[in-house]
């Protein structure tokens, strides 16, 4: 019964490979299509430009996250015995949950400066004073909201990337390639 198992999880390994291969081939297909609109003509088509470089990046996080999917199935049915392979994920995954507690606080103070300043903005005493200070408080809230999002998502490809250095290494300690 252990070597049906083991034989049914050598074919799901197997048929995942397969499946990331393809999948690499339709991506790699994709930015070489997207490659032809790689320089306007015209101003109006850099926004054109700007969603084909998002593609780009979207695909390669999208590779990146199959290609762990698929480390992570390996090694699920290769069970790490002495747990190495899941107290480096619990280490990873507490990690992970300190650095979102100190950007929700980093948020949380700048929202709240926010509102300070807001709350003094009624005490301008000409018009281009009060538009002045309108339009700095409306800009600190764009830029704290764009960093939160840069965090979030620095934060998402550093858990991809050592994910997949962690299970590579781990790949290559059992001796596969």
């Amino acid at each position: 019964m252990f070597d049906a198992l083991m034989t049914t999880a050598a074919d799901s390994v197997r048929q995942l490979q397969e499946l990331q291969r393809a999948q690499a081939r339709l991506l790699a297909g994709t930015k070489e299509d997207s490659a032809k609109v790689a320089e306007p003509g015209h101003p109006l088509m850099v926004p054109l430009v700007h969603a084909q470089r998002y593609q780009e990046l979207i695909g390669d996080a999208a590779s990146r996250q199959l290609s762990t999917w698929q480390a992570l199935w390996f090694a699920a049915f290769k069970p790490d015995f002495n747990g190495g392979l899941q107290v480096e994920g619990l280490q990873m995954l507490g990690a992970v949950f300190q650095r979102l507690a100190t950007q929700q606080t980093q948020f949380l103070q700048g929202l709240q400066d926010i509102a300070s300043e807001a709350s003094r903005v009624g005490k301008a005493n000409t018009m281009s004073k009060l538009m002045e200070q309108e339009y700095d408080v409306s800009a600190r809230l764009g830029a704290l909201l764009v960093g939160q999002a840069s965090a979030l998502l620095e934060l998402m490809e550093s858990v991809q990337i050592g994910c997949g250095y962690i299970l590579a290494q781990k790949a290559g300690a059992d001796g596969r390639p």
